[in-house]
């Protein structure tokens, strides 16, 4: 289109090419701008997918935040940065949260009883977990068995 309005002689024929000029060099300091914007992004993503794929993993190991990074080849800081702006928690909320679901799935589908549960998930004793359990839900293991037991019976 640029070089059709180059070649034409009409009026404003000139400006019109500048304006297309213009316009195609706005495009491209814009996706200069997109793709360094966008390659942070895809960098965080990529790293918060790696993340979650160690969490799947190690979940139950006791890992700290700084076997993560480590294992990641980033720092904690780098790591903490990229899941709070990804998903609004920190690393260890994120292995908090992965616990949590593996101890609610055992609670109610196994008949597991709270000091299996705990060692299963890697914790040192019973009283750790129902500790832990309640905090992160703000109900102790035994409740929660009981009642998602109940639940389920009603619906099932």
């Amino acid at each position: 289109a640029l070089d059709r309005e180059v070649e034409r002689r009409d009026l404003g024929h000139i400006l019109a090419a500048e304006m297309m000029l213009t316009s195609l060099f706005l495009s491209l300091v814009r996706s200069q701008n997109d793709s360094a914007v966008g390659a942070v992004a895809i960098g965080e993503a990529r790293l918060i997918d790696q993340f979650n794929e160690l969490i799947e993993r190690y979940f139950r190991q006791g890992w700290k935040v700084k076997d993560y990074a480590d294992v990641l080849g980033v720092s904690i800081t780098q790591l903490r940065s990229a899941c709070t702006d990804s998903t609004g928690k920190s690393p260890m909320k994120l292995v908090h949260d992965r616990l949590i679901t593996e101890a609610k799935r055992q609670l109610i589908f196994s008949d597991m009883t709270m000091e299996e549960i705990s060692f299963w998930l890697g914790m040192s004793s019973a009283a750790y977990f129902t500790r832990f359990f309640k905090k992160e839900t703000g109900q102790p293991p035994s409740e929660f068995r009981i009642v998602s037991r109940a639940r389920r019976e009603h619906e099932g």
